[in-house]
C-alpha cells in the first residue's frame, strides 16, 4: 500500500522510497502515518520503518519531479514555501517561461556515471578539466625581425621581487614563440590562453593580444621545417584605469588549433596586435606570463 501527502512528489525509476519534502512524501511500497507535531512515521514494509520530521534532511535522488497544480494560475507563482501565490503588492510581472510550469514533469536522463554532472542544457557531462602550462618571457624564442625587449622588473617594496617581462610595443607587432608537446590524453575542444600583463598608464585604452599555433603529428607530410601557422585568435581588454602597473589578465579562446591531436609537437606564435584598429593603448604592454589550458580527457 502506498502513502501520499500532496502536493509535492518525487519518484525514483526503480520504485524504491528515495524522496522527501518536509510536509509531502510518497512511498510506493509503504505507508505514511501522521503522528502529529509535524512528525510522520513511514512504514516501508517487512517490519521496517522510520519517523521523520519537517526538519529531517533527506537526500533527494529522483528522475521525476512533479509540482502540484493546486492554486496555480496565470497570476500566481511558485514560492519557496512550496505554495502558489500572487506576488506581494499585486505587481504586474513580465511574462516569462518558468523553470517548471504547473503540472510539468521534469525528467532527468541519468546515465549512472558518477563522474558526470547535469549541465544547464539538460545533458550530463564531465566538468571541464585542463592541463595547465605556464609560458614565460624568458623561455620564449624571439622573432628575428620584430622581437619585444625582455626586461627585468625589480619591485620597490620589501624583498625587491624580480621578474622578467616582455615589453610589447604600441605600434609594431612584436612576436615571441614557444614549443611544447601536447598531452597523450588530451581531449577535444577549445584551448584557453590566459595572458597576464600590465602597463604604465591609466588612460581608458584597449590592448589586443593575438595567438596562433602550428601542430605537427608524427609522420606528418608537412615535416617539422614545413609547418605553417593556423589562423590566429585574439582577445582585447581595457587597461586598469585606477592605478598604473596593476595586473590585468586577458583570456584568449583558441578555436583555430591546426587539427592538433594528442602527442603532437605544437609551436605557438604570440604577439600584441598593435596595429589592430581596436588596439588604442599608447604605451608598452608589459607581458608577465601566459597560462595555456588544454582540455584533459
Amino acid at each position: 500500500m502506498g502513502g501520499k501527502l500532496p502536493p509535492f512528489a518525487i519518484a525514483d525509476t526503480d520504485g524504491t522510497p528515495k524522496i522527501w519534502q518536509p510536509t509531502e512524501i510518497y512511498f510506493p511500497n509503504g505507508s505514511v502515518t501522521d503522528l502529529g507535531n509535524g512528525t510522520v512515521f513511514v512504514n516501508t514494509g517487512a517490519g521496517g520503518g522510520t519517523t521523520l520530521s519537517a526538519a529531517t534532511p533527506v537526500l533527494i535522488k529522483a528522475n521525476t519531479i512533479q509540482i502540484d497544480t493546486s492554486g496555480a494560475g496565470a497570476t500566481t507563482f511558485w514560492r519557496g514555501d512550496f505554495t502558489w501565490a500572487v506576488p506581494a503588492g499585486g505587481e504586474t510581472l513580465e511574462a516569462r517561461t518558468p523553470l517548471l510550469k504547473a503540472g510539468t514533469v521534469l525528467s532527468l536522463n541519468t546515465d549512472g556515471t558518477i563522474t558526470n554532472f547535469l549541465r544547464g542544457d539538460g545533458t550530463w557531462a564531465i566538468p571541464a578539466d585542463y592541463y595547465n602550462f605556464t609560458l614565460s618571457p624568458q623561455g620564449a624564442v624571439l622573432d628575428d625581425n620584430n622581437p619585444p625587449a625582455i626586461t627585468i622588473i625589480e619591485s620597490t617594496s620589501t624583498g625587491t621581487a624580480r621578474f622578467y617581462v616582455a615589453d610589447f610595443d604600441a605600434t609594431t607587432d612584436e612576436i615571441i614563440y614557444w614549443t611544447l608537446s601536447t598531452p597523450d590524453d588530451m581531449a577535444s575542444g577549445n584551448w584557453l590562453a590566459d595572458v597576464s600583463w600590465f602597463t604604465n598608464s591609466t588612460a581608458n585604452q584597449t590592448c589586443v593580444w593575438e595567438i596562433a599555433m602550428s601542430a605537427t603529428t608524427e609522420g606528418d607530410a608537412d615535416n617539422m621545417t614545413e609547418q605553417a601557422m593556423a589562423s590566429s585568435n585574439t582577445a582585447s581588454e581595457v587597461i586598469n584605469t585606477i592605478e598604473t602597473n596593476r595586473l590585468i589578465q586577458t583570456t584568449i579562446t583558441m578555436s583555430n588549433l591546426d587539427n592538433v591531436t594528442a602527442s603532437d609537437i605544437v609551436t605557438l606564435r604570440f604577439n600584441r596586435d598593435a596595429n589592430a584598429v581596436d588596439d588604442t593603448l599608447t604605451t608598452d604592454a608589459r607581458f608577465v606570463a601566459l597560462r595555456l589550458r588544454i582540455p584533459r580527457a
